[in-house]
């Protein structure tokens, strides 16, 4: 684990994380970068004004992307049905093909016996 020292809007943090350096402070750059964004279009919001549309923001979008996880790990369990469904008829009927070429072979071999 590796101490990261973060500034997010003018506080200094100290994080223990083992995620990369860099990208800890990317995640704090992107944040500030959001936070001066609603303090600009709206001059009279409060830092923690801002951190709750932003925790407002950050949790909608990962509800979303919680959601399309699921909907997405539904999908695959469909398919892994389908094919094991698939994989069972052409199972299936691989046993009839060569059913139906024994029968055949044996109706040719009695054809040529009884000319």
């Amino acid at each position: 684990m590796t101490k990261v020292k973060i500034q997010i809007a003018g506080v200094e943090y100290t994080i223990n994380t083992n995620r990369d350096q860099s990208y800890v402070k990317e995640l704090s750059k992107q944040i500030n970068n959001r936070i001066n964004l609603y303090m600009d279009n709206n001059k009279s919001m409060t830092i923690n004004h801002s951190l709750i549309l932003l925790i407002l923001e950050y949790m909608d979008n990962y509800n979303l992307v919680k959601k399309s996880e699921d909907n997405l790990r539904e999908q695959i369990n469909k398919y892994i049905e389908e094919s094991d469904d698939i994989r069972k008829e052409y199972k299936k009927l691989k046993k009839e093909i060569e059913r139906l070429k024994t029968v055949q072979l044996s109706e040719a071999v009695k054809s040529n016996s009884e000319d």
